[in-house]
C-alpha cells in the first residue's frame, strides 16, 4: 500500500486512465493512417509490437467504462493550457463509433433505418456492463428518427453531467492558498 495525499491520489488515477485513453486513440489514429495508405493495420501492429518496448493497442470503436471515457476530461478542464494531446485523444475516441458507422454506410453494408447488432460491446473482457461504452451513447442514433429526437433531448443532460463531474476535481483552483496543492478539498465536494 502506498500512502499519499488526496490530490496526488486523484491525479494518479486520472493519469492512469488518461494514459490508457491516449494509447487507444493512438491505435485508432494508426488504423486511420493505415487505411488511407492501403496497409493492413492488424499486420502492421503485430509487426510493430515485436519490438520489446512497443505495445500498440488494438484499434476499435473508442473507449467505454466510466473512468477511461470520463477522467481525461477532468484534466482538460483543470489544465487546458497543457491538455491538447488529452483533448485530441478524447475527440478521436469519441468520434470512432460515428466514423465506423459512416464507413459501413458508405460501403453499402448499412442503410438508414437498418438495425445493427453489436457483439462484445462491454468496455473490457469478461465484463457484462455497458456503462458509458460507445454503444451506450448517441452513436448511430440517426438511423431511427424517434431515437434521434430522444438523443437530442438527452445530449444537454449528458454534457451538464460531465461538466458537474469536472467541477468536483477543479476545487483546488478556487480555494484559499491554491498554491498549496496538498490541502484537502472542501467537504462539500468530496463524495462519500
Amino acid at each position: 500500500i502506498s500512502l499519499t495525499n488526496d490530490l496526488t491520489a486523484e491525479i494518479c488515477k486520472l493519469m492512469e486512465n488518461t494514459f490508457r485513453d491516449v494509447n487507444v486513440a493512438l491505435a485508432n489514429v494508426f488504423a486511420r493512417m493505415a487505411e488511407e495508405a492501403g496497409v493492413d493495420v492488424w499486420e502492421a501492429i503485430e509487426l510493430a509490437n515485436r519490438h520489446p518496448r512497443v505495445k500498440i493497442l488494438r484499434p476499435g470503436p473508442g473507449t467505454g467504462g466510466h473512468c477511461i471515457s470520463v477522467d481525461p476530461w477532468f484534466l482538460v478542464e483543470a489544465f487546458p493550457e497543457h491538455a491538447d494531446l488529452v483533448r485530441i485523444a478524447r475527440e478521436v475516441n469519441d468520434s470512432q463509433p460515428e466514423r465506423l458507422l459512416n464507413r459501413m454506410m458508405a460501403a453499402g453494408k448499412l442503410g438508414v433505418g437498418d438495425k445493427l447488432a453489436i457483439l462484445g460491446a462491454a468496455y473490457k473482457a469478461d465484463v457484462d456492463a455497458l456503462t458509458d461504452t460507445r454503444t451506450d451513447s448517441d452513436a448511430g442514433q440517426g438511423a431511427d428518427p424517434d431515437e434521434e429526437a430522444e438523443d437530442t433531448e438527452e445530449a444537454p443532460k449528458r454534457a451538464e453531467t460531465s461538466k458537474e463531474q469536472s467541477r468536483k476535481f477543479s476545487w483546488y483552483e478556487n480555494r484559499p492558498g491554491s498554491d498549496d496543492l496538498t490541502s484537502a478539498p472542501p467537504d462539500d465536494v468530496v463524495e462519500p
